[in-house]
């Protein structure tokens, strides 16, 4: 975390709009979105009240600010009581469908980076496998392709078959 309490500033000169999909009303997000992922810390007390700030400025040097404060709840137990925090254990909630496809693919990212250094043989030119990833591989797979047909985007149908290659190596 940075001194004043932030812990995160990203200057970018494109961000993408969302537009509504009129048959269903969905807001759709297609290009560059930025994930925060904020871990549990036993240490601080069970609500959290975060502020998220983004402010910008549009392309006729008209500034921007839009401030959402955001409650995140644990119960006396320490399991999750917000939706926001992903246990893996829940439902989770996505605010659309950029966001559920943003983070679909940074858990796909993890699980090959986590493959990677856990199997990596020093050899770059031979792939192996362990029985421990071909069945996590196996596992992701099936629930990849899941939300593949819920985010109805088949562009992600090459990142199913490279984990369905990937449950079956050797």
């Amino acid at each position: 975390a940075i001194l004043n309490g932030e812990i995160a500033k990203i200057d970018t000169l494109f961000a993408s709009p969302s537009k509504k999909i009129e048959a269903t009303q969905i807001e759709v997000v297609k290009g560059g979105i930025i994930l925060i992922k904020l871990r549990k810390n036993p240490k601080i007390e069970s609500r959290l009240n975060v502020t998220l700030t983004v402010s910008f400025e549009n392309r006729n040097g008209k500034a921007f600010v839009n401030k959402q404060n955001v409650c995140l709840d644990r119960d006396a137990d320490h399991q999750i009581g917000n939706d926001m925090i992903d246990d893996g254990e829940n439902d989770n909630f996505y605010d659309n469908t950029g966001v559920q496809k943003a983070i679909l693919l940074s858990r796909y990212v993890r699980l090959v980076k986590d493959w990677i250094k856990h199997d990596s043989r020093g050899n770059a030119s031979s792939l192996s496998v362990s029985e421990k990833y071909r069945s996590l591989f196996g596992q992701f797979a099936k629930h990849f392709g899941k939300e593949m047909k819920v985010l109805d985007d088949k562009d992600l149908q090459q990142e199913v078959e490279i984990l369905e290659m990937l449950a079956v190596h050797q």
